[in-house]
């Protein structure tokens, strides 16, 4: 377990507190990888209306309730984060990163904890 104020080997430091939060270069990982954003979902499923909310004026509640009525009854959460996340690479590719991701969401620590070690690092090393 990482301490909430600790800066890593990798440059990160990785916090509660949003002002001190840093995601180096190095982790920086685009969206633009199929297995990235799948990765990625898994941990995101429960907040993703909240994750569309906060990437507006890219998603409107009209982009939200369409995910939501393509892929909820059939496929569940994990499918409608997927499918918000692969939505917003495509409308602002420049944007889709993990550290606009971790550092404009607020998510909590112990996400933001999972996002870091469970997903870029494991794409970094492979």
């Amino acid at each position: 377990k990482i301490e909430q104020n600790s800066t890593l080997e990798c440059g990160c430091i990785l916090t509660s507190d949003q002002s001190r939060l840093t995601i180096s270069d190095k982790c920086n990982l685009s969206l633009k990888d199929m297995k990235v954003i799948h990765r990625l979902a898994e941990p995101l499923r429960c907040l993703w209306k909240t994750i569309g909310r906060e990437l507006s004026p890219c998603f409107n509640e009209n982009d939200l309730n369409d995910i939501n009525q393509r892929y909820y009854l059939s496929d569940g959460n994990h499918e409608c984060a997927y499918q918000l996340l692969r939505e917003w690479y495509i409308r602002e590719p420049y944007q889709a990163n993990v550290r606009c991701l971790l550092t404009r969401m607020k998510l909590p620590f112990d996400l933001i904890e999972i996002i870091h070690n469970d997903v870029v690092r494991t794409f970094l090393s492979s």
